[in-house]
C-alpha cells in the first residue's frame, strides 16, 4: 500500500509506501538523498537505518494501481528534487507546481 502524506514542517507532499510511516508518533521516514525518494518509493524499498524521520500527516492511503503510478510520475515531474513544494487537489490528482 501507498499513502499521500504531507510533511507540514517542510511544506511538501509525497507518495510513500506505508512501510515508511510510523503510526505511533505520526512520522514518516525519508531517505538521505531526496532525489532518489520517488524511485525508492516506486520500488517500495523499506526504510534504512540512516533515514530521517519527519512529522507527517496521512492524506490518503491506497493500493499500488494505475492512479498511484501516475501520481508518483506526476510528482516527479512537478517537483524538482531540491524543492518539494507542490499544492495539490489530491482527490482528483490535479496538481500544479508552486514557484515558491
Amino acid at each position: 500500500m501507498f499513502a499521500i502524506v504531507e510533511f507540514e514542517e517542510e511544506d511538501s507532499v509525497a507518495v510513500v509506501p506505508t512501510s515508511w510511516l510510523s503510526a505511533e508518533d505520526g512520522t514518516a521516514f525519508w531517505p538521505p538523498l531526496p532525489k532518489n525518494a520517488t524511485r525508492l518509493a516506486a520500488k517500495n524499498v523499506s526504510p534504512a537505518t540512516n533515514w530521517e524521520k519527519f512529522t507527517a500527516r496521512v492524506i490518503k492511503k491506497f493500493g499500488k494501481n494505475t492512479k498511484t503510478i501516475l501520481f508518483m510520475k506526476l510528482l516527479a515531474v512537478l517537483m524538482p528534487s531540491d524543492d518539494m513544494k507542490c499544492f495539490c487537489a489530491l482527490e482528483s490528482f490535479n496538481c500544479t507546481a508552486s514557484p515558491l
